[in-house]
């Protein structure tokens, strides 16, 4: 009896190393943002799932556990009350830092950008101010760049998490005048996915280069945040994410 109980645990350890037997979990939560994050046939899918999946967790030793996707607001409350450890993918502003904690680190620089319909007298974005005067859709939780937050820009501001499929809707009978989004890559992936593609220029916008994080709850006091900052700098090194967009965009 022994000896089988022995020749079971061997082969148990053989199977799963001891590192994954006792390995932490992390809750990881994100919010609808194709080609990022998003839930297809009931598992989690995207470039910040598979790059926190196949990446970071293995390298931080822990077991990850997705959560979403959620609204952004509904995410955030999750975070700051320790219910959710991470938020996959934001952008940085003021606001957020007081409420979460921001590694050393972005996981990559993004460009925010703007769709118009090819028939848009804009060809071309040089400058913010040439937006002056146009109405802009977007989300109503989502981050805009301190550069377009001036009165002479209108914003058509949509709640649904649906607002990307809606404002393009919206963009092609011409009741706003350009879909703006805080990454360009999920313009180019909606604008592809909802046979638009064709039909609308996209254009990234000067100046607003913004890093894409992923945030910590205060709730852990760093638990988390150290061992991430410290493996961090080899997954920049072993992957890029541009790459795991590319790759979600198909």
């Amino acid at each position: 009896m022994k000896k089988s109980v022995l020749i079971i645990s061997l082969l148990l350890f053989n199977i799963f190393p001891v590192s994954f037997i006792n390995a932490e979990s992390i809750t990881v939560g994100y919010f609808l943002l194709e080609p990022h994050s998003s839930q297809k046939d009931g598992k989690h899918v995207g470039a910040i799932i598979d790059y926190w999946r196949n990446y970071i967790a293995p390298k931080m030793r822990v077991d990850v556990k997705f959560v979403g996707p959620y609204p952004v607001p509904r995410l955030i409350k999750e975070t700051t009350n320790g219910r959710v450890n991470v938020i996959a993918l934001l952008a940085k502003n003021d606001e957020r830092s007081n409420m979460m904690d921001y590694p050393n680190n972005p996981f990559v620089t993004g460009s925010t950008g703007i769709a118009f319909l090819k028939n848009h007298r804009i060809k071309k974005i040089e400058s913010v101010k040439e937006l002056n005067g146009l109405t802009l859709g977007f989300f109503a939780k989502g981050f805009i760049h301190p550069l377009l937050k001036n009165k002479m820009i209108k914003w058509h501001l949509t709640y649904t998490t649906k607002w990307q499929k809606r404002n393009l809707k919206m963009l092609n009978y011409e009741r706003i005048d350009g879909l703006y989004n805080a990454d360009i890559n999920a313009l180019v992936y909606n604008a592809h996915i909802n046979n638009m593609k064709e039909k609308v220029n996209i254009f990234p916008i000067p100046g607003t280069e913004t890093g894409l994080y992923s945030l910590f709850s205060k709730k852990d006091k760093g638990r988390y945040l150290k061992n991430y900052n410290q493996i961090h700098p080899q997954v920049l090194e072993e992957v890029s994410y541009l790459d795991l967009v590319e790759k979600n965009m198909k």
